[in-house]
This record gives structure tokens, sequence and C-alpha cells, in this order.
């Protein structure tokens, strides 16, 4: 039959599909230019994007319903009211000299992204050769498993090639960090932070807790606009894809492997943070609200709780508590 060659046979009797779709091309182009990305990319121990491409699958499959030309028309009417209201406040002779610091903040956030990604690159062979490492070094009995090569520091591995540190040595650091890293996964982390003041902030506990009336929480805005809609407690990037378009994203931090949830998030809040975080950069950036440093929010909020997101006077309130019903549009 013409063209079957094209055709790959599918299981159950299932309608076969091509091998070379143009999903399929722009795929395999998009991992040859940045599979050496991943989730977590500063660390080795975190696969890329070329290894296991599931999170690319997951955050394609949660944006297919998103509106991007309405999300793209926000941005733009966001950014013209902000543009507006600087014209409105500044002084003519002045707006040059604004409008040349936006475009220079744009260009050098673009060259900051590029830079990450060429050291990002560097780093792929090293993993790959820290991977090669490691099964060698478990036939040879000198580690129990794949992942305890990277609780060594490499000055430790050069060491260990060198035969400087033995068997014996290798196991009591091992044994150490573990141990150090149960005992931090156990212990709360404190909330640091210095007003002008120098003295340090309350931190969450402190404050009186979100009562399912509604008190008003203070944090910090970072992100304008108003938004209410479903929380949606979530820890890592790779549990994106529970997240639906317009709930608000309550998370403990953000880096730019969260990027694509900030396509369907109608509001963010983050545990920690400040005015040039990534979460605060990216939500200004989309003209989402966003509110950041509320220390212990995670354990304070529940998903499904009904909340308010006021990013111009950052705070927040929850609403309704464990609110079952869809989520609402944001307030933009």
């Amino acid at each position: 039959m013409p063209g079957s060659s094209n055709l790959q046979a599918a299981p159950n009797g299932a309608r076969p599909y091509p091998k070379r779709t143009p999903f399929r091309i722009a795929f395999t182009e998009f991992l040859a230019r940045y599979g050496h990305r991943g989730v977590y990319e500063s660390y080795f121990r975190h696969p890329r994007w070329r290894e296991s491409p599931d999170y690319l699958f997951d955050t394609i499959r949660g944006l297919m319903n998103r509106d991007l030309e309405s999300l793209h028309q926000h941005q733009t009417s966001s950014a013209n009211r902000a543009l507006a209201t600087l014209r409105e406040r500044l002084p003519f002779w002045l707006l040059p000299l604004v409008k040349r610091l936006i475009q220079d903040a744009h260009a050098e956030t673009n060259l900051r992204e590029a830079a990450r990604s060429a050291l990002v690159a560097l780093m792929e062979p090293q993993r790959r050769l820290l991977m090669q490492l490691s099964v060698n070094w478990r036939c040879r009995g000198l580690i129990d498993d794949a992942e305890a090569i990277f609780e060594l520091s490499l000055p430790e591995l050069r060491q260990i090639i060198e035969g400087t540190i033995g068997t014996e040595g290798i196991r009591n650091r091992l044994t150490d960090r573990r141990t150090q890293l149960r005992r931090w996964l156990e212990t709360d982390a404190q909330a640091v932070f210095v007003k002008q003041t120098g003295q340090p902030a309350h931190t969450f506990d402190e404050k009186h807790a979100i009562t399912p009336e509604g008190d008003w929480i203070e944090g910090m805005a970072v992100g304008t606009g108003r938004a209410r809609g479903r929380a949606r407690i979530l820890r890592s990037p790779e549990e994106g894809v529970r997240l639906e378009p317009g709930e608000v994203l309550v998370a403990p931090s953000t880096d730019p492997s969260w990027t694509p949830l900030f396509l369907k998030a109608g509001g963010l809040i983050m545990e920690t943070g400040g005015y040039l975080s990534h979460g605060a950069i990216v939500a200004r950036e989309f003209g989402i609200p966003a509110v950041v440093h509320l220390p212990g929010i995670l354990e304070q909020l529940k998903t499904g709780d009904e909340v308010e997101v006021d990013g111009c006077l950052g705070r927040i309130r929850r609403v309704r508590s464990e609110f079952q019903q869809p989520a609402r549009a944001p307030d933009w």
C-alpha cells in the first residue's frame, strides 16, 4: 500500500499512526536544541529532558486547553496599563530613559537565560560521565546504589579515582551525609527575613493563622492585580499536571522549571521570595497577581480552598475552606 512505510502499527488493532508527524519532528528538534535542560537542572543528580521527557509531555498536555492568545492579550494590556501609569507619574523628559531601561532589562534577561542554558549544556556530559562512573563503582562494590555518587563532592570523586580514599572511607562519608540529610528533612526551615530596621521579620507562626472566615494575611506584593480561585498546593514542578487553568498556584518557591505553570495559574502565592525572585519576575511578566514571603502558608492552606490574592496590597485570604466548585477566572 503506498505510503504504508510511514505508518507504525498500533497495539490491539488500533489505527496506525505516522512515524513522522509535525509534532514528532518539532519535538525532536526541540530536544536537539534544549534537551540538555531539565527540572532542577543546576544539580547533577536530576535527569535532563533528553533522558526523561515526561515532564515536557505533561506540560504540553496541560497547556492544550489553555487559551494562549487570551493570555498574550492580557500580558499586552497589563504592560500598556503599567506604561500609562508611568506616563502619568513621571516627567516627560524621563520617559525616554525609562523606555531604554525597560528594553535593556528585556535584553539582559534573555542574555542571562542564554548563559544559564550554556552552563547547563556544559554540565550534561559531566552528568553522563558520573552516571558511567556510578555503574563501574557499583560493580566494584564501592557504592551501593546509582544515586550515591551524587552525594560525593567533585574533589572526593577525583580522590576516589586516584585511590586516596578507600572503600571504607567512601561508605563512612555516604553514611554521614545520608544521616545529615535525614536530619535536615526532619527539621522545619526557619523563615529568615530582615527588614530595613535590622530586626528579623515575624514568622508566619507568630501571626494569627488564616481563619475559615478569611482574615487577610500580609505578605509582599510582587505582582499587580487581584485574583480569586481554587488553591493548588504544589511542592515541585513535576506535580504541575494537576494545576487547572485559573487556579491559584501555591508553592514554596519557583525556578525556571516552574515557568510553564504560569501559563495556567490565575494567581501566585509563594512561601519565600522577594521582588527579584524568579516567581516575582515571571508573575509580573505574565501579569499574574502574586504575593510572596508567607512562611508556613503551605501548611495553612489546602488544595481546594478558595483564596483571594491581592497583588496590589500584598495580602491573601482564604474565602472558603476546600471550595469544591470550578475555579473562577482571575479578576484581571
